[in-house]
């Protein structure tokens, strides 16, 4: 059962981790449990939008079921608990929400940051899709710099991964329905001990220095089968199927001709893809699934962001096929 965290509970020794998910999304849920499990000495919460209480089932791929008690706290409570209760030297945080709200990430560990005065080494992981501004990164550095006693790192990672959670009147269901790989890598190719960051029970977790031509591929991945899908609540093979393979192999090699040359390699793209649509073929989409439910804020924040790529590209011709496909699916 997901729990209200109490006050007294988020109390750490000041040697320990504090390892705080940021979205109580499916991706956030079973990443919870998996923490839970492979760090047990360590605190543990999510930090979500919803007052919602919900008896929570975690579902592995093999179809073994476990339930499990989360503790989750609202977001709106951050900047009042967590900067005067959290007593360890390291805080993990593991973002999961949909990358329309990355910034307000930023926003929360800013207003975290003005009651620290112990030292404390702060790791931001992104594992939500979508694009992260490098400069808002570095805005966001620079606006920490100056709290000495604050070190920062900020990893990315990319979970290949299904996951499907479901409501209801028994309580919350949340499936691994394939995939347990997460690449990642650094802004500034720092040192990382996955070790300690990820929990490698369950998953395999692999560094990447070609990271951000890999969150491309996700983005476009991502946005394609949303686009495409459109909102109707079909499995993610059903792509193929709406789409020739002429018109799929030109939308891949314009979005890759939007960046510089070599910057992002159609044949890495095209590659990541087939694979996704192959690892995650009985899955429905997310952005499809929100936009039937008349939730559009995930694929207008894909679509803005393409868009924004666009405008920044000199290539006309490359410009005017997506715009295109824009015309055609949106």
């Amino acid at each position: 059962m997901l729990l209200r965290t109490e006050r007294k509970e988020i109390v750490n020794l000041h040697n320990s981790k504090c390892r705080i998910v940021v979205g109580a999304g499916a991706v956030g849920l079973f990443l919870a449990h998996t923490l839970k499990i492979a760090f047990p000495q360590d605190s543990l919460f999510i930090l979500s939008k919803s007052r919602t209480v919900h008896p929570l089932t975690i579902e592995y791929v093999d179809g073994t079921r476990m339930q499990e008690d989360l503790q989750v706290m609202l977001l709106s409570e951050i900047p009042h608990i967590v900067s005067s209760k959290i007593k360890s030297s390291n805080i993990y945080f593991y973002v999961t929400l949909p990358p329309e709200f990355s910034d307000r990430v930023f926003e929360y560990i800013l207003l975290i940051s003005k009651e620290i005065v112990e030292e404390k080494i702060i790791t931001i992981i992104f594992l939500n899709n979508g694009l992260i501004d490098k400069k808002k990164i570095e805005n966001f550095q620079l606006k920490l710099s100056k709290k000495v006693a604050i070190t920062i790192q900020v990893i990315r990672a990319l979970l290949i991964a299904g996951y499907m959670r479901t409501h209801d009147e028994k309580g919350t269901l949340v499936k691994n329905t394939g995939g347990n790989k997460i690449f990642y890598g650094t802004y500034k190719n720092e040192f990382i001990d996955s070790n300690i960051i990820f929990p490698q029970l369950f998953y395999s977790c692999i560094y990447d220095n070609e990271i951000f031509m890999r969150e491309k591929a996700k983005f476009i991945t991502n946005l394609l089968l949303g686009l495409i899908i459109n909102k109707n609540l079909l499995e993610n093979r059903n792509v193929l199927k709406i789409i020739s393979k002429d018109k799929l192999d030109k939308t891949l090699e314009s979005f890759c001709k939007l960046f510089r040359e070599n910057e992002v390699k159609y044949e890495f793209i095209r590659e990541q893809f087939m694979n996704t649509v192959h690892e995650t073929g009985t899955n429905i989409n997310s952005i499809s699934y929100a936009w039937y439910h008349g939730n559009r804020q995930t694929i207008d924040y894909f679509v803005s962001e393409l868009k924004s790529v666009m405008r920044k590209s000199k290539n006309k011709n490359a410009k005017h096929f997506m715009n295109e496909i824009l015309k055609e699916y949106y």
